[in-house]
């Protein structure tokens, strides 16, 4: 009897994460902002939406001082300052998000950012998510005047079917010991009994240039990468470092052994945004036909110390790639990493380890 009240509180418990509201201990859906419209002939694509967070990218010298963004939320919420007010940008500034009932709510930091993107990752740049509760890492580049959150990782994800995770229990976390000072480490976790409940018994260590919609992770965790973000330069290659470790047992989604051994991904991606697919998914970011081009190492196996890649882009023969388009940032960029190259898919090993480092997006520049 005890076991079935368990399970059932279990069940209760997921339930309520995904249709809840975020309160400091967990995700909620009720009290988000779905959409953001704004008007401007001097945006750089979609803004990114995240939990608390939504970054515009915006053109060198634009006027952000007057600016009115609408909001669309979730049913029932409602958002002070109002949808349609016009605020100064300037600075980051901030809206409160209310969920219909009244007792839950979430603060979003709302910013324009006029800097390029950065080229060059070093992953010296991290910051806790949450210090006051040490949860999990965020990396970050440092713009001239700003942080420059442009990268992602299914930390969020996790974190609704592990509350309890501390800051190193999670999939994406640091390595002090890089090729130069601190790197990114990648490490395919299991999921726990919450994830054995809905079939996702594995959660692969991840990041990527992009966002991530902790909303969708469990109900279409396939959409929940988000991945891209407005790019005006022509890729030539990537190159870094890497090293990995294959976990000893590859199970799938349902937990059962499968005589593999797991495998590392690296790629990144070019591709034109458009209104059915403003953006690439977990689903759709090695075959959608808005692809222009794509860089993907060949060897995904096992490397015991730290080895480079540099990977050429080769470009879709089938898609057309304009200059005008490119100049007005109507193309999206992504560099992503995996520790289980079907970890969208929850297979892979629990234990497998990527650890990437100095790593450069190498672009044409004209003489």
């Amino acid at each position: 009897m005890r076991q079935f009240t368990k399970a059932l509180f279990i069940v209760f418990s997921f339930i309520t994460i995904i249709t809840s509201c975020i309160t400091d201990e967990a995700p909620n859906a009720e009290c988000d902002i779905i959409k953001v419209i704004l008007e401007n002939d001097n945006l750089k694509g979609s803004p990114t939406i995240e939990n608390d967070r939504i970054t515009f990218l915006i053109k060198p010298f634009s006027d952000v001082t007057n600016l009115a963004p609408k909001f669309e939320l979730t049913p029932g919420a409602t958002i002070k300052p109002e949808s349609g007010t016009v605020r100064d940008f300037t600075h980051p500034q901030q809206y409160v998000v209310t969920s219909e009932d009244g007792n839950w709510n979430k603060v979003y930091t709302i910013s324009f950012n006029m800097e390029e993107i950065k080229t060059k990752y070093s992953f010296e740049n991290f910051e806790l998510k949450d210090p006051d509760k040490e949860k999990y890492y965020l990396f970050y580049e440092n713009g001239e005047t700003e942080k420059q959150y442009i990268w992602a990782s299914g930390n969020g994800g996790f974190q609704m079917v592990n509350s309890l995770a501390q800051t190193d229990d999670f999939p994406t976390t640091i390595e002090k010991n890089g090729v130069s000072g601190y790197a990114a480490k990648l490490t395919t976790k299991k999921t726990g009994s919450l994830g054995n409940l809905v079939k996702m018994p594995l959660a692969a260590g991840n990041l990527f240039l992009g966002s991530f919609n902790a909303i969708n992770a469990i109900k279409n965790p396939l959409t929940a990468t988000i991945f891209g973000t407005p790019f005006n330069q022509i890729p030539l290659r990537v190159k870094g470092w890497y090293k990995y470790t294959p976990g000893d047992v590859f199970t799938d989604k349902n937990n059962n052994v499968v005589d593999r051994t797991d495998e590392c991904d690296i790629y990144a991606v070019l591709y034109e945004p458009t209104e059915d697919e403003p953006y690439l998914n977990g689903g759709n970011i090695l075959s959608s036909e808005n692809i222009i081009a794509m860089a993907r190492i060949d060897d995904h196996s096992a490397k015991s110390s730290f080895t480079e890649f540099n990977i050429n882009f080769v470009y879709n023969p089938n898609k057309e790639f304009s200059m005008e388009k490119l100049k007005d940032y109507k193309y999206n960029i992504t560099i992503v990493f995996s520790s289980s190259i079907d970890g969208a898919y929850f297979m892979g090993a629990a234990g497998s380890t990527l650890i990437v480092d100095e790593v450069e997006l190498i672009c044409y520049k004209e003489d």
